[in-house]
């Protein structure tokens, strides 16, 4: 698209003293220009939902758990429109318990590594450009959270194991 193009090789600093957005980091900023080639920056999401009636006899059985990622090269106004944010991996919540979400995410952590470490695209109708990037945080709620730590997924006390 034109308009992700525009963004991602021409991007705008915030001029003013506040931090409006992750964006508006120091951080980001100094990393953004001092790379020789285009830097992109990824937000994950992650959200479980239902997909049965939550009053009726099967609540609790079919939840199933979703990961989005979000461009942050985009400016923040439509960063988060639905026609923006991208479908990363559905999978039932029950499997992710059993057997981790390190085979679901694998496709997107290795990417993420290569543009670490820098990688040529050649992009219809604009070129070849060498893009490098990174994932910069990760939204979900407490208990996801802690699931993709590595953490106990629970809220409440944790009895030391030796």
């Amino acid at each position: 698209m034109p308009e992700v193009h525009k963004c991602v090789h021409e991007p705008v600093s915030n001029s003013s003293e506040l931090m409006a957005d992750v964006t508006d980091a120091s951080v980001y900023c100094a990393e953004q220009f001092s790379k020789e080639s285009v830097f992109l920056r990824f937000s994950l999401y992650s959200d479980e939902m239902e997909v049965v009636n939550p009053i009726g006899t099967h609540r609790k059985v079919h939840i199933i758990t979703v990961f989005y990622w979000t461009l942050l090269n985009i400016p923040v106004e439509f960063r988060h429109k639905m026609h923006v944010i991208q479908l990363l991996a559905v999978a039932r919540s029950c499997f992710i318990k059993t057997y981790g979400f390190e085979s679901l995410l694998r496709d997107f952590c290795e990417a993420c590594i290569t543009l670490q470490h820098g990688a040529e695209l050649d992009i219809p109708g604009y070129g070849k450009f060498v893009y490098s990037g990174s994932l910069s945080f990760v939204l979900a709620d407490t208990l996801a959270a802690q699931i993709l730590g590595g953490f106990k997924e629970s809220v409440g006390a944790a009895n030391k194991r030796d």
